[in-house]
């Protein structure tokens, strides 16, 4: 089982903390898959930080990306466009599972309607052994 951290949290952090939005995105290499976690608050200020980590690993067609959200205290619209959009974009070949367990990410996707379009997981343990 190779893993590798890849921590981009620190970029931009003055403006986060004038925005009072906190974001960490972490990338970890799990076999063939690959997880990003995200952890704070993903809104519009934030949601380009997280797709600037997401859309190239998506580029390298993983056969599983894995966008933990476990560790997000807020998701806007905004976040919830990127996931969209990630989605969209790994048509390719690439499965997106979501992982999102309470009213700070999973609600709002159930809200929008995106669980019938997105794999949503309660765990990373989860969403890594689907099938």
């Amino acid at each position: 089982m190779t893993s590798s951290s890849h921590h981009t949290g620190d970029r931009d952090e003055a403006a986060d903390v004038l925005s009072g939005s906190q974001l960490t995105v972490d990338v970890e290499h799990k076999n063939d898959a690959v997880v990003v976690r995200v952890t704070g608050e993903i809104d519009l200020l934030t949601a380009p930080r997280v797709e600037e980590t997401i859309m190239p690993l998506i580029r390298q067609q993983p056969p599983v990306l894995v966008v933990d959200l476990s560790g997000v205290t807020f998701l806007a619209s905004a976040g919830l466009k990127l996931l969209v959009a990630a989605q969209q974009a790994s048509r390719e070949g690439t499965r997106i599972r979501v992982v999102a367990d309470d009213q700070h990410t999973f609600r709002p996707i159930e809200m929008t309607g995106l669980t019938e379009s997105i794999a949503v997981y309660g765990t990373v343990a989860d969403a890594l052994n689907v099938e």
